[in-house]
């Protein structure tokens, strides 16, 4: 019997949890609870997502799980660029947090950054590093509500770029696209190249119009165009 894992999606104004086991290759939901949190009367940094957690187990409860996938809002993240002139994981992993440090709003805080398969560039001496860093903090945060339950969390993941991999690894002969993830609270618009993530932008829908959306969508795959001196055709 398969060992059932937790899945938490943490949205911008309410959290889905649910119970899941993998069978026959799929993965199958057994229990799921979605709560807003206008019905807690707290704060995040007053334990909002403890909260949260507590209730959801309640409810259906976290039994036989000890392991859980993590989606937090894309705009919690910083999706960054860079080049750099090697290619060695071990060595992007200690330059590229020294690199991406001054792009960050606050030099005191401490930040979690992963990274893609360096892309080498053609016709240049340095290999393209795509990124996503989080706030430190705002994962320990998760893993800490968790550990309440004895949970580990094996994958933290922005919220819009779940469902782009899922529809990656279905669509095996997609190369270069725009996958967009639309939420009532969030829009996430991943740029795929060569089946790698390449850029990812995320909205608030109430600032945005249908012409201002499909403008920056143009914007998006302009600068990635100009960038990296190649045309994606849609």
């Amino acid at each position: 019997m398969a060992t059932p894992f937790l899945y938490i999606d943490v949205g911008v104004d309410a959290l889905t949890a649910a119970v899941c086991e993998t069978s026959m290759k799929k993965i199958v939901s057994l229990d799921a609870r979605t709560l807003s949190y206008e019905s807690f009367d707290m704060s995040w940094e007053e334990g909002l997502l403890t909260a949260a957690l507590d209730q959801v187990n309640e409810d259906m409860g976290f039994d036989g799980c000890s392991s859980a996938v993590v989606l937090l809002p894309s705009q919690w993240f910083f999706f960054r660029t860079t080049d750099l002139p090697f290619s060695s994981k071990s060595k992007i992993k200690q330059v590229l947090p020294l690199e991406l440090e001054s792009t960050f709003p606050s030099e005191n805080d401490l930040f979690l950054t992963d990274f893609t398969p360096p892309a080498r560039l053609s016709n240049k001496e340095v290999n393209r590093i795509f990124s996503a860093s989080i706030q430190e903090d705002q994962i320990s945060g998760i893993a800490d509500a968790l550990a309440e339950y004895n949970i580990k969390p094996v994958v933290i993941t922005p919220s819009g770029s779940a469902p782009a991999a899922g529809y990656l690894a279905l669509k095996k002969e997609k190369e270069s696209f725009l996958f967009i993830d639309m939420t009532q609270k969030e829009i996430t618009v991943t740029l795929f190249s060569k089946r790698q993530p390449a850029a990812v932008r995320s909205f608030r829908p109430e600032a945005l119009t249908p012409d201002r959306f499909f403008q920056e969508l143009n914007r998006m795959m302009i600068d990635f165009s100009r960038c990296n001196h190649d045309e994606i055709r849609f």
